[in-house]
């Protein structure tokens, strides 16, 4: 029998609720302590099943096969470690990865910094969700930000009058100066910043599988990426509902997953109207969430699981990239969301009967 463990704590919306959940612990401490394991078992397994790109031209010496760079790739970001750290791991496990011989570090960081390596890594994404495809229903998406080593140069005008200093920023250098009446005078800053990048992710709210993820640099605003985001999710999944904050608030938005037959359920910003413009389902949201806020934040709230994939993937693999070329950081960004998807796609697979096909059944047996 199963054991029962019953959470009490502060429910969605108005009010107070209590949460029971039945856990088996006997699979649960399983998964967690064979995590490894499991990690590798369906590492295996997707990259059996993703169509992953060719990018041998046929002439010349063949290069490193893309399962094996894959392979040491996703090991460095788990392990967060060098690339050279990475190689001695691997030379100990090549026979049970089925690597012939390991490539150099070098090869790996070239690669790291490759296209077609963020091409292979999307396709092993779509892979791990699979399983989920009648499942998944509910999606949210956010983004958040990792460090990096990188740092930027910007100026300052800082303009000094009889004691008063009043400091603007821009961006570029001369605006500012020379302007201004008598007993002013103009000085321009040398200042630095660090640079960082943005991870933007939609996951289903069953599962807290990542179904759909694409990285910026850290400037970059989170509405531009939702089209791509909810695209990509409509590819493999029915979307019924679209959950997001108040960065994703506009019509467009809402007439993009209306299309696909979803409803939306965005944080409106204070400044907004529910005047359509052509934009039914914004009109339907806006009124929903002023007559009925308890029943608005019902469904919005699902979206704080998007939070806790965020938390997940920063504790388990860090909340900074190593990289130092900006499309290295990019794809160590995805690599970080492919170990996380290995890891709790085997996690579910132990802890319950979600998935019992050809991707599921080798981490079943590395569970014992």
């Amino acid at each position: 029998m199963p054991n029962k463990a019953t959470s009490t704590g502060t429910g969605t919306g108005k009010g107070t609720g209590t949460r029971t959940r039945t856990r088996d612990w006997g699979r649960y401490d399983s998964a967690k302590i064979r995590r490894k394991q499991l990690f590798i078992a369906v590492l295996l397994s997707a990259l059996d099943l993703a169509d992953l790109p060719t990018h041998y031209k046929g002439r010349g010496r063949p290069p490193v096969s893309l399962r094996t760079i894959i392979i040491c790739l996703a090991y460095k970001t788990y392990y967060k470690t060098s690339y050279r750290d990475t190689i001695a791991e691997i030379e100990h496990q090549k026979d049970r990865l089925g690597i012939p011989s390991v490539p150099c570090y070098n090869t790996l960081r070239k690669y790291m910094n490759s296209k077609i390596t963020a091409t292979a890594v999307s396709a092993l994404l779509r892979a791990t969700i699979l399983p989920l495809c009648s499942l998944e229903k509910v999606f949210g998406s956010d983004s958040t930000g990792f460090r990096t080593n990188t740092r930027s140069e910007y100026y300052t005008v800082s303009i000094r009058t009889r004691g008063r200093r009043v400091v603007e920023e821009r961006q570029g250098q001369g605006q500012g100066q020379g302007q201004g009446g008598k007993g002013k005078r103009s000085l321009l800053e040398k200042r630095e910043r660090r640079e960082f990048v943005k991870l933007h992710l939609a996951v289903g709210t069953v599962s807290q599988m990542v179904c759909a993820a694409t990285t910026t640099i850290g400037r970059r605003h989170d509405s531009t990426q939702l089209p791509g985001l909810v695209v990509e999710v409509a590819r493999i999944f029915s979307v019924h509902e679209w959950l997001g904050d108040a960065a994703y608030a506009s019509r467009k938005a809402c007439n993009l997953i209306a299309g696909l037959g979803g409803r939306a359920y965005i944080w409106p910003r204070t400044s907004l109207t529910r005047k359509s413009k052509g934009s039914s389902e914004w009109r339907r949201m806006l009124e929903l969430f002023e007559l009925d806020r308890e029943e608005f934040s019902r469904h919005y709230h699902q979206r704080s699981k998007v939070e806790s994939v965020f938390s997940v993937i920063k504790r388990y693999f860090g909340d900074y990239v190593l990289s130092r070329s900006l499309d290295a950081q990019l794809n160590e960004l995805l690599f970080k969301v492919l170990d996380y998807n290995l890891c709790r796609l085997g996690y579910l697979v132990v802890t319950s009967t979600l998935a019992t096909d050809s991707l599921a059944q080798p981490a079943l047996a590395a569970s014992g």
